[in-house]
C-alpha cells in the first residue's frame, strides 16, 4: 500500500519499539512501501516465527533497507496497537456474470450472503461488483461494514438494475434504496438485518435479469462464434484492468474473492492444440507477456494485446496491494436450459485453459486458485482464515530520478529459511495526479474518508446539522455548510466544488446521503466570492429520536484538494407534541453565494417516491444558514426559531410560549445572558405552527467556540424543549 508521509508517521508511532528517522520525501512521490508477506509451511499452516534477518527485499533488482518488521495476528486484533487500515481487511466480492452460467452464480450470490452474515469478522469490510459484457465492471456497494447494504448489494444482483444511484452515493446504498432492494429480493423490510443478524426465512431471489443477460451473450456467440468470443474476452480483459487501476486509491489489504468459471486463454495467442499442455504451464506461472500479440492475442476488431493488458492488470492489483482469489465455481453448473459463455467447447483442453486464465490471476497476486469449487463457502472460510496471519515490512524507496506518474518499480523478496512457502506484494506504481482520476477512483476515494471518520485537512468549511419535528415516522435534517472563499485563488476556469454528507446511525450504518455540486465561478470580477465564500444546504429524511452522526466530504475537483467533517444530531421525535426545530441565524445582508442542493420541485432519486419540503425558510422562502457567526463583528442577523404543536386555550388564537437565552463555553460555563429583541412580527405558518426572528444582543464575551442555549416552554401544556446553537467569537 502506498502511503504518505504524514499517515505512515503516524502509524510509527504506534509501534512498540523506535525505527530509523525517514527523511521527508517529495509530496508527489512514495514516502514508505509496505510489503505484507504471507508465510506458510508445507502443510498450509501460517509460520510465526520468521526473524527480520531472514528477509531481504528488492526494488527494480536493488536491495533495500528494512526499516520496519512486524508480526501482525489479526486473531487477536483487539491487541494491536496499529491505525485500522492496517489491521482491516478489505474483501470485494466479484461476480463475474459473463464468463458463468446460472446456477453456479446463485450459489456464489448465497455463499457470499452467508460470509456477510457470519463469516466476515467484526473490524472488516467488504465491497460488491460485478462484470458484465453489457456494462463492463461496475460497483455495487462500496467497501463497507454495514452488512445490510451488503446484503441489499448481493441481492440486487439479480435484478434488471442500473444502479444511477449508487454512482450518486459514493456506492453506498441510502435508506430508501435499501428498502426498494430488500423488498424486491424477499427480505421482510419490517425486521430488517442489523448487525449481521437476518430476518427468519429463506430468500425468495428472481434471476430473470441474470438468465437474460447469459441467454443474449450466448445468442451472440452463436451469431459470431469466435470472434465474439475473442471481443467477448478483450472487453472483458480491458475491464478487468481498469478495474485493478482503480483499486489503488483505497487503503489497506485488499482481497479479491473472484467468482468466475474462467476464459479460454487460447485467445491469448494462437496455438498448435498439441502444445496445450505447455500453454497451461506457461499460463499457470502468468507469464502473459511470453504470449506473442498475435491476432487473436490482439483481439479481432480491437487493437489491443490482450496478454500485456492481462499483465498491465496484474501489476495494478500488486500495487493496489491486492490479492486475487478465483473460485472456480464453473464446475457447479447445472441449469439445463442456459449454458455458459464457456461451455461452447467442452473438450478437456479448454477446460484446462479456462481454469489456468483463473490460476494466473492467483499466481500473479499472492492469492490461491480455488479449483472446481462446488462449495464455495468452504473456499471463503479457507480465505478469511489464511488471511489472519502475516508479516508486515516497510522500507523507504530510493530517490527515483524521473518519477513518472504511474511508473511501476517490481518489488522482490527472499526468504533464507527452507521449507517454506510465502507470497508477497510483487510492486507499486507512482501516484497519478487527481486530474488522471477516474470517476470510480475518486468514489473510492470519497468512501474510505467516510467509512474510517477521517479528516483530511485541505479545504477549509463549516457545518451543521439543523433537525426538524417527525411527519410520518421521519424526522427531517438539514446539512448546511460554510465553505470560506478566501481559499480559492481567482482563476480563468470555473472551480467545481462537490459536496457529500452520509448520515450513519447508531446501528453504525448508512442511512441516509445527500450529494451535490457548487462552483466558485472564475467571471468574479470583483472577487466578491473570494472575499465571502459558498453558503450550501441540503436535506435528509432519517428515523424519528435517533443519534446520529453527519460525515461531511467537501472536494475542489479541479485539484481533489479535500476536507472533511463529522457533525452530530438527535433527529425529534413525537409529532403531536410540543417541540422546536433546531434554531438557526439567518444573515440580514450578505454577499456570500448561497446554493441549495435539494430542490423540492425536482427531488433527486434519493429522496424516494415522496418529495420533502424544503425546510430552511422563512416566511415559506428558503433562506440562507450562518454557521458560527460572531455575534461582536456588528453584522446584522437574525435567530430563526421554529416552534410546533404549542397549545391554544379556548377562544384564543396566540399561544403563551416563553423563550430565554443562556451563553456557555464549550465546558458548559454559564458566560452571559444576551439581550433580545423581535426583528419582524412572528409569521403563523399553521394553526399549531409559529416562527420568530430574534436580534440576539451582547457585548463581551471571550474568544474561541462558545454555545447559544435556547429554551422555549408551551404554557398550556407544560411541555419544553431545548436547544444549542454554536458561536465562533473573533
Amino acid at each position: 500500500m502506498l502511503k504518505r508521509l504524514a499517515v505512515i508517521a503516524s502509524f510509527f508511532l504506534t509501534l512498540p519499539f523506535p525505527l530509523p528517522a525517514v527523511e521527508p520525501q517529495e509530496q508527489a512521490g512514495v514516502s514508505i512501501v509496505e510489503v505484507p508477506v504471507f508465510v506458510r509451511d508445507k502443510a498450509g499452516k501460517p509460520v510465526i516465527d520468521i526473524r527480520q534477518d531472514e528477509v531481504r527485499v528488492f526494488e527494480d533488482g536493488k536491495e533495500q533497507k528494512v526499516e520496519m518488521f512486524l508480526p501482525i495476528d489479526l486473531r487477536k486484533r483487539e491487541d494491536i496497537r496499529l491505525p485500522t487500515e492496517v489491521t482491516r481487511r478489505n474483501f470485494i466480492l466479484f461476480f463475474d456474470v459473463t464468463f458463468n452460467s446460472l446456477g453456479p452464480l446463485v450459489q456464489a450470490r448465497n455463499a457470499a450472503a452467508r460470509f456477510v452474515d457470519t463469516g466476515m469478522p467484526d473490524g472488516d469490510e467488504a465491497s460488491v461488483y460485478a462484470f458484465s459484457s453489457l456494462k463492463g465492471v461496475f460497483m455495487v456497494s462500496n467497501f463497507t461494514s454495514d452488512r445490510r447494504l451488503l446484503h441489499a448489494a448481493i441481492d440486487s444482483l439479480s435484478m434488471d438494475r442500473r444502479f444511477e444511484s449508487v454512482a450518486d452515493s459514493a456506492g453506498f446504498f441510502n435508506s430508501v434504496m435499501l428498502a426498494e432492494q430488500m423488498t424486491l429480493s424477499g427480505l421482510k423490510v419490517e425486521k430488517p438485518i442489523l448487525n449481521g443478524k437476518t430476518t427468519p426465512g429463506g430468500r425468495v431471489v428472481s434471476d430473470i435479469a441474470v438468465k437474460e443477460a447469459i441467454r443474449d451473450l450466448n445468442a451472440g456467440f452463436k451469431r459470431n462464434d469466435e470472434d465474439f468470443y475473442v471481443n467477448t474476452v478483450a472487453g472483458y480483459v480491458s475491464n478487468i484492468r481498469d478495474f485493478a487501476r482503480s483499486m489503488q486509491y483505497f487503503p489497506g489489504r485488499k482481497f479479491l474473492l473472484f467468482f468466475s468459471s474462467g476464459f479460454d486463454t487460447k485467445v491469448l495467442g494462437d496455438r498448435d492444440p498439441n502444445l496445450a499442455a505447455e500453454d497451461a504451464e506457461t499460463l499457470m506461472r502468468g507469464e502473459f507477456e511470453k504470449w506473442g500479440a498475435s491476432e487473436s492475442a490482439r483481439g479481432r476488431n480491437t487493437g489491443l494485446d490482450l496478454a500485456s493488458v492481462l499483465a498491465q492488470a496484474m501489476r495494478f492489483f500488486s500495487s493496489a496491494d491486492c490479492r486475487v482469489y478465483p473460485v472456480d465455481i464453473g464446475g457447479m453448473a447445472n441449469d439445463a436450459n442456459i449454458s455458459s459463455v464457456t461451455d461452447t467447447t467442452i473438450d478437456q483442453q479448454s477446460i484446462g485453459r479456462r481454469q489456468a486464465s483463473l490460476f494466473s490471476f492467483a499466481d500473479e497476486t499472492g492469492g490461491t486458485f480455488y479449483k472446481n469449487a462446488i462449495e464455495p463457502d468452504k473456499a471463503i472460510d479457507d480465505i478469511v482464515r489464511s488471511t489472519e496471519y502475516y508479516y508486515m515490512l516497510a522500507y523507504t524507496p530510493p530517490s527515483h530520478t524521473s518519477k513518472k506518474p504511474g511508473e511501476y518499480h517490481e518489488i522482490k523478496v527472499q526468504m533464507t529459511r527452507p521449507g517454506i512457502d510465502f507470497t508477497f506484494r510483487k510492486g507499486y506504481n507512482e501516484p497519478l495526479p487527481f486530474k488522471l482520476l477516474t470517476a470510480e477512483d475518486r468514489q473510492l476515494q470519497v468512501a474510505e474518508i467516510i467509512n474510517n471518520n477521517l479528516a483530511p485537512e485541505g479545504l477549509r468549511f463549516q457545518a451543521e446539522a439543523i433537525a426538524f419535528p417527525e411527519k410520518d415516522g421521519r424526522s427531517p435534517v438539514a446539512v448546511c455548510l460554510q465553505i470560506p472563499g478566501e481559499q480559492f485563488e481567482r482563476a480563468k476556469r470555473d472551480i467545481p466544488i462537490e459536496v457529500y454528507t452520509f448520515a450513519v446511525g447508531p446501528e453504525k450504518g448508512f442511512e441516509a446521503y445527500t450529494h451535490g455540486f457548487c462552483t466558485v465561478p472564475s467571471g468574479d470580477a470583483n472577487g466578491k466570492l473570494q472575499q465571502n465564500g459558498i453558503r450550501y444546504s441540503d436535506v435528509m429524511v432519517l428515523r424519528a429520536g435517533v443519534d446520529y452522526q453527519i460525515r461531511v466530504v467537501v472536494r475542489d475537483n479541479s485539484t481533489g484538494e479535500l476536507g472533511a467533517m463529522t457533525v452530530k444530531v438527535t433527529t425529534r421525535k413525537d409529532p403531536n407534541s410540543f417541540n422546536m426545530a433546531t434554531p438557526f441565524f439567518v444573515p440580514s445582508k450578505s454577499e456570500w453565494t448561497n446554493v441549495l442542493g435539494y430542490n423540492p420541485e425536482k427531488p433527486p432519486a434519493r429522496a424516494g417516491l415522496t418529495a420533502q419540503e424544503y425546510p430552511i425558510t422563512y416566511r415559506s422562502k428558503p433562506c440562507p444558514v450562518e454557521i458560527y457567526p460572531n455575534l461582536l463583528d456588528g453584522k446584522g442577523r437574525g435567530l430563526l426559531v421554529k416552534l410546533y404543536n404549542f397549545g391554544l386555550e379556548p377562544g384564543k388564537k396566540d399561544p403563551d410560549v416563553a423563550i430565554s437565552w443562556e451563553i456557555m463555553d464549550s465546558t458548559g460555563k454559564h458566560l452571559t445572558t444576551p439581550g433580545y429583541q423581535l426583528m419582524e412580527k412572528s409569521n403563523r405558518i399553521s394553526e399549531t405552527n409559529l416562527e420568530y426572528l430574534f436580534q440576539i444582543q451582547t457585548e463581551k464575551l471571550p474568544p474561541g467556540l462558545c454555545w447559544l442555549k435556547v429554551y422555549a416552554e408551551d404554557k398550556i401544556s407544560r411541555k419544553s424543549a431545548t436547544d444549542w446553537v454554536p458561536l465562533l467569537i473573533k
